[in-house]
């Protein structure tokens, strides 16, 4: 194997091995218990839908607050690895113009590689949150548009004064 094709794995791997942990580690709150009964005319069970669709949208922007926070630190850690990297590098390249800061040189050098590696393995937990956040902000639409779906139907059907009773009842999302 050429050493374009070595390396190429190996950050490949590593890419693999930062998505890896963070799929392993990423926990979500929301379970979409089920779907809107549009042929409903029922006022308390309209409610109840109501409040379910209500718990559903709390649960999925809790966790597309969540993957939001965990996508930015893991951007931040990378960008720091592969600062650290570059400093390292330079740091070395620094100490290797003397005859005695050869070792501390090689030494400034493993240390660079061993923080390119965390950079590349962060980009890939950086590259799994983003895509996590991204999901979980479409299913956050989704689920608004169930909750409004919900409250319209109850709205038509129970009018305005049961439906804002109903609404005034679920408690604030956290």
């Amino acid at each position: 194997m050429d050493p374009i094709s070595i390396a190429g794995t190996i950050v490949g791997g590593l890419l693999a091995i930062g998505a890896g942990a963070e799929l392993s580690s990423r926990q979500k709150g929301l379970q979409i218990i089920g779907q809107n009964d549009i042929t409903e005319s029922n006022c308390t069970a309209l409610c109840v839908q109501l409040r379910t669709r209500w718990n559903e949208l709390c649960l999925a922007q809790s966790d597309e607050a969540y993957l939001k926070d965990r996508w930015q630190q893991a951007a931040i850690a990378a960008s720091v690895a592969a600062g650290l990297a570059a400093a390292l590098t330079y740091a070395a390249s620094a100490a290797a113009a003397s005859v005695y800061g050869l070792f501390v040189a090689l030494v400034l050098w493993a240390a660079s590689l061993v923080a390119a590696a965390a950079a590349v393995a962060a980009a890939g937990y950086a590259s799994s949150a983003f895509t996590a956040f991204n999901t979980a902000s479409t299913t956050t639409n989704g689920r608004r548009s169930a909750f409004l779906a919900a409250q319209n139907q109850m709205l038509l059907t129970c009018g305005t004064t049961r439906t804002n009773a109903c609404t005034s009842l679920l408690p604030p999302c956290p």
